[in-house]
């Protein structure tokens, strides 16, 4: 065998160890998520005492849980009414930190 030759075998052998594809292991990890969006919303609201622009984000979070089937969403959807019907800061304080112990 000629020494093209067995570069060529070594560099074919090469390939076909290296394609030997291993494993990978799909055990699903169980992340706990402990903060939601709409709890860090709820947060804000609560320390800030303005509800504003942020209403309808929490609304559309809150509708897709509905959606979802989510039982606490036709409460928390009342607890927003609500919120919105107040100009009060204090008692948007207090509603959303409520609202933010049901999650």
């Amino acid at each position: 065998m000629n020494l093209c030759s067995r570069v060529a075998m070594m560099g074919l052998f090469s390939v076909v160890l290296g394609c030997g594809g291993g494993t990978t292991d799909d055990t699903p990890v169980n992340v706990e998520q402990k903060e939601t969006p709409l709890k860090v919303m709820l947060d804000e609201v609560a320390k800030s005492g303005e509800l504003g622009s942020g209403a309808m984000s929490i609304r559309d979070v809150l509708e897709g849980m509905k959606a979802n089937g989510d039982a606490k969403a036709v409460e928390l959807i009342a607890d927003l009414d609500d919120m919105e019907k107040t100009g009060d800061p204090a008692q948007l304080k207090k509603k959303a930190a409520a609202m933010a112990k049901k999650l």
